[in-house]
């Protein structure tokens, strides 16, 4: 709550902030005409957000936030498409640690991949495509086994 109540008061008269979960928020900067815009208003947003503590009962607490930003029109050209896009570059801002991520259109084609491959091992769990196969480890010094591994190879047609 206090959060969002940083994340209101930061915000422009004209910007829009909603709460979508837990830990997640989105803010509609309709002023922000390019990059140089998204980046000094999101930067002064998190700087007014998290710099201070949060205090809960006798502990304060730090935040770190993470941003995906995606631009009108380059980034889509209706609201879905730009909450989507900006949700990949979320992703991908968490994942690498940035800060905030401008979304591009190689992480679409990666989460794409990455939904196609996930679909391919889930039709070849169903297929029996997957064959597993022991392999001894050995101490070179004793030529004594020491323990087994478990290898599983996708046979993939």
């Amino acid at each position: 709550m206090e959060f969002a109540q940083r994340l209101i008061d930061s915000a422009k008269s004209d910007d829009h902030a909603a709460r979508l979960g837990a830990d997640r928020f989105v803010v509609v900067l309709p002023e922000a005409r390019n990059e140089h815009d998204a980046i000094s208003t999101t930067h002064q947003i998190i700087v007014q957000c998290v710099t201070q503590p949060f205090q809960l009962a006798d502990t304060e607490l730090h935040i770190a936030a993470r941003v995906g930003i995606a631009l009108y029109p380059n980034d889509g050209a209706d609201t879905d498409t730009l909450f989507r896009n900006a949700e990949a570059a979320l992703k991908e801002a968490k994942s690498s640690g940035e800060r905030y991520l401008f979304y591009t259109r190689v992480m679409t084609e990666r989460a794409s991949e990455k939904l196609a491959l996930e679909s391919r091992l889930r039709r070849a769990t169903e297929n029996h495509e997957f064959a597993l196969h022991y392999q001894a480890k050995v101490d070179a010094m004793t030529r004594n086994v020491t323990g087994v591994e478990a290898l599983i190879r996708w046979i993939d047609p």
